[in-house]
């Protein structure tokens, strides 16, 4: 299941069932391995606290503003796109949803589609790697098979059939 919402306050909004623990979820952003595999792949991390930082090349760099355990990590991104992102991770039985919330002054415009297909993929990546499946969003496209609810393979793409209504 993917949720995608957005509001005129600038917030970017997206849910994504996972088939896997919160704790599992979790975990894929606490080591530089992971990190790797479904954020960026030269993600590099210095320590998964309050305080540490992941720097990226094609994602955004951010600093660990708050973790606490198998719910919630919060980011202050400081590279690529500015704002807070907020992972929340509610356990449903031995799936999780997580839950993406992006809050940015620069999420408006042709920026709201933009940023809202790549946070898509992200979320998509992250489900797989938690589910032990291949990676199918890489150096921001999606170049096989698109996972269930995904239509386009690029942000070209997906800009051109967002209604303009959603982002004015």
């Amino acid at each position: 299941m993917n949720k995608v919402r957005w509001t005129k306050q600038n917030v970017l909004h997206l849910e994504k069932l996972i088939n896997a623990s919160a704790e599992r979820c979790m975990a894929c952003f606490r080591s530089r391995r992971a990190l790797a595999a479904w954020y960026d792949p030269t993600a590099s991390l210095t320590a998964f606290k309050p305080g540490g930082t992941v720097t990226a090349s094609y994602f955004p760099s951010y600093q660990i503003v708050t973790v606490i355990k198998n719910q919630l990590v919060a980011q202050q991104y400081v590279r690529v796109v500015d704002g807070v992102g907020m992972f929340s991770f509610v356990a449903s039985g031995k799936k999780t949803r997580v839950i993406f919330d992006h809050i940015a002054e620069g999420n408006k415009g042709v920026e709201i589609p933009a940023r809202t297909f790549h946070w898509q993929g992200l979320l998509e990546n992250l489900a797989a790697l938690c589910e032990r499946r291949p990676i199918p969003f890489v150096g921001g496209r999606f170049p096989g098979r698109f996972p269930k609810g995904i239509r386009h393979a690029t942000v070209e793409e997906f800009v051109r059939a967002w209604p303009r209504k959603k982002s004015a």
